[in-house]
């Protein structure tokens, strides 16, 4: 039938044209309405005889399928969907759709599809119930032999489900292959994501790589809806499947023993594990033995302390899903159920060891505020002036109310002021300047801007600071406020020297002025007076992270080139000479590097990679070494760390929806203190600790057309973390970038081209 659609109605089921469509595409002349999908329209069509150009009778009927007209502007698309069409026709021809012509050239682009009469396997479980055996051993054989078709033209479905797999009188046909891949190219300006959540496979679920393997997992899934009607992880919201997908293992019970084997195998956590479409295929006809897998993984009541399974994510491999237990410390703890409205939380005690006590996270009595939270794209130590206890504590000001619209916990927040406006690019990180009065903020726009925080609201303050080229993904401030530090898609983390905003903030309008600065403390020089003070040179890839050591002359770095650096940043000078590498990379890391941060006493260096670990260094001595063994959770992409104020726990933000605290009081043996997840919010991008230790904000993706979301844990009692439930409202795509004001009385998020300020309220 129909690439891109999205309509699970048989195509014989054909509607008139509506008003506004086109009677003629091309050579096509279009005789009616056979659905409307993701991608655009698709009409039941028929190739003009060439001495009668506007009569419907010549060729046989195709179905052709017209792009959007937002997606048709997109050159970039555009170019990609004929590149994905030209190859999808290379397919062989047998139980697919053949992809018979593509047009992009026209103001209407359009692709020309085989037409295929009869219903979707959607349609035909939904209206006659599952197939018998013989069918559905059938089916198998018939999807099993177009994946082999499809992957052999180097092309990965992606979508493969019940709705796109038509049971016609030649058979099981199947559709839409071939095609999801030129969304890529739009899903920076649709925020939309490709695929089903029902039949998506658990590294499609949290965003990572997409692959043939997930089309298997996908196969695997449809034969299970084929012969018992029920969906792979059952019904209920997108992320709510989405979590199951990723944590739990569909329940097989209804297949024949003959398929039960090689579904289980097909659906296997880990990509790695699961069999090709054409081992699929040999398998199915008896021409192969259905070997045992390969890593059997756990059913559902298995301890949650075991490795979730290795998954492809961004490209990178996965670890072969080896048993983390150990790591996690002594102790199961236990998988929340996602139908529960609130997130969930897991604590384990720590481990019996002689030479180690767990010491509670909260800060003691004499450290009330002592120390800034450490995160990637934060400050490494709070100022004297500003070490007292809060006056106003997110975590008892944000109060949970019901009704959220993925959540269903609203936070009590009021925004601070209007939303920054200024960069023309999403903003992909924000950082507080130790005394709160200022705020900095890297955009894909290439830009850097710094912005006067008043009782009020923010204003931009200065030009923006540009020197990148390409975009800015990390923000750093000195522990004094008077250098910040950014690193780049240019490979290059760099440093600016910050002029004075005493005489901006006096400027301000009383509304404005925010009593709680502290102008004098701020950077000297002139106002705007800001000015590049070195380069550091050295990554080979994107520069992910910035942070300041305590004492503010040392620099760390991450990238995508697999490495940390460590710098020595001289304000003496300028120039080349501003700033030098210390050692050798830190190379510790088998995947790309995402964060680093500093513990607030300096001597531990914490890296978060691809590699689904995270790596503590230890600083004490002239030639950095990890110590204790990689922190490893699950198999998810460690995307950002935070350390608390006193230093002995570690936040790492990892996997769908989830948060683990690390107690690191003796790094030589780290152990999972508290799990807390909450699977609606998506995938994780960036978390922060208030100043107080008292509260944990996590920055997410969203999921299932829902726009991003940042949620909020009071983290005061460990043994009881509270979801206090999302900001109302968020931007259409992920929430990337959020920070903590130092007094903890201000958030700052952004994921689109502005930055939004809250406040409790």
């Amino acid at each position: 039938m129909i690439l891109g659609s999205q309509d699970d109605r048989g195509v014989g089921m054909v509607e008139p044209l509506d008003e506004d469509d086109p009677v003629q595409l091309g050579p096509y002349v279009l005789l009616g309405r056979l659905g409307q999908g993701g991608m655009g329209t698709v009409f039941l069509g028929r190739r003009a005889a060439a001495d009668e150009p506007d009569s419907d009778a010549g060729g046989p009927l195709v179905a052709v399928k017209m792009i959007r007209p937002d997606l048709a502007r997109e050159p970039e698309f555009r170019e990609r969907f004929l590149r994905e069409a030209t190859a999808a026709r290379r397919v062989a021809r047998f139980c697919t759709a053949e992809v018979l012509d593509v047009e992009v050239e026209s103001r209407r682009p359009y692709l020309v599809t085989e037409y295929i009469d009869g219903r979707t396997l959607a349609a035909a479980v939904r209206e006659d119930g599952p197939l018998p055996s013989a069918e559905v051993e059938r089916l198998a054989v018939a999807v099993a032999s177009a994946l082999t078709a499809i992957h052999a033209a180097g092309l990965v479905h992606r979508d493969l489900k019940p709705g796109n797999i038509m049971l016609s009188p030649s058979g099981a046909r199947v559709i839409d292959f071939g095609i999801a891949r030129a969304l890529d190219a739009a899903t920076t300006f649709t925020h939309t994501t490709i695929g089903t959540p029902a039949f998506m496979a658990p590294e499609q679920a949290v965003g990572g790589t997409v692959a043939p393997p997930a089309d298997i997992y996908a196969w695997g899934g449809v034969v299970l809806y084929a012969a018992t009607g029920r969906l792979p992880h059952g019904e209920g919201p997108g992320p709510v499947v989405l979590y199951r997908a990723v944590n739990e293992q569909p329940d097989l019970t209804g297949l024949d023993p003959g398929l039960r084997q090689l579904v289980a195998q097909a659906m296997a956590k880990d990509p790695a594990s699961r069999p090709t479409a054409r081992d699929l295929l040999l398998r199915l006809v008896g021409a192969s033995h259905v070997d045992e897998p390969a890593r059997p993984e756990p059913g559902p009541a298995a301890g949650a302390a075991h490795h979730a399974g290795g998954d492809t994510v961004n490209g990178d491999t996965a670890d072969g899903g080896r048993d983390t237990s150990d790591e996690l410390g002594a102790g199961e703890a236990t998988t929340a159920d996602p139908t529960e409205p609130r997130g969930s939380a897991t604590t384990t005690d720590p481990p019996t060891r002689a030479a180690t006590t767990f010491v509670p996270s909260r800060p003691r009595a004499d450290r009330a505020g002592d120390g800034l939270a450490q995160t990637a794209a934060g400050p490494a130590a709070m100022p004297a002036d500003a070490r007292q206890p809060t006056r106003r504590r997110l975590a008892r000001r944000f109060v949970g109310l019901r009704g959220g619209l993925v959540g269903e916990n609203i936070v009590a927040v009021a925004p601070f002021g209007e939303p920054l406006a200024g960069h023309t690019g999403d903003v992909l990180s924000v950082a507080f300047a130790p005394d709160g009065a200022t705020l900095a903020t890297t955009s894909a726009d290439g830009a850097v801007r710094l912005w006067s925080v008043g009782d009020a609201g923010a204003v931009a303050f200065g030009a923006p600071l540009r020197g990148h080229e390409g975009r800015v993904l990390a923000a750093a401030f000195s522990p004094d406020g008077r250098v910040l530090a950014t690193g780049g898609g240019d490979h290059t983390a760099r440093l600016w020297r910050l002029g004075a905003m005493t005489s901006q903030i006096a400027d301000l309008p009383d509304p404005l002025r925010r009593s709680s600065g502290n102008p004098a403390a701020g950077p000297a020089g002139t106002p705007g007076g800001h000015r590049e003070l070195g380069v550091a040179f050295g990554h080979t890839d994107q520069v992910t992270a910035v942070a300041f050591g305590p004492a503010g002359r040392l620099l760390a770095s991450a990238s995508l080139d697999g490495t940390a650096r460590l710098w020595e940043v001289d304000r003496a000078a300028t120039g080349p000479a501003a700033v030098h590498p210390v050692g050798r990379p830190l190379t510790g890391h088998q995947g790309k590097v995402l964060a680093a941060a500093f513990s607030p006493g300096g001597e531990l260096l914490a890296t978060a990679g691809t590699d689904h670990t995270v790596l503590l260094w230890d600083l004490s001595s002239s030639v950095p070494r990890t110590v204790g063994r990689p922190l490893a959770d699950r198999g998810w992409h460690a995307r950002s760390i935070a350390f608390f104020p006193d230093g002995r726990l570690l936040a790492v933000g990892a996997g769908f929806g989830t948060v683990v605290l690390w107690d690191i009081t003796d790094p030589a043996r780290p152990y999972v203190r508290t799990r807390m997840t909450n699977p609606r919010y998506g995938q994780v991008h960036r978390i922060a600790v208030s100043a107080d230790g008292h509260t944990l904000a996590v920055a997410a993706s969203g999921v299932a057309g829902v726009g991003g979301a940042t949620q909020l844990w009071n983290v005061e009692d460990l043994a009881r973390p509270d979801d206090l439930g999302q900001l109302p409202a968020g931007p259409a795509g992920p929430v990337r970038a959020l920070d903590f004001s130092p007094a903890a009385d201000l958030l700052a998020t952004a994921g689109d081209a502005t930055v939004r300020l809250w406040q409790p309220g």
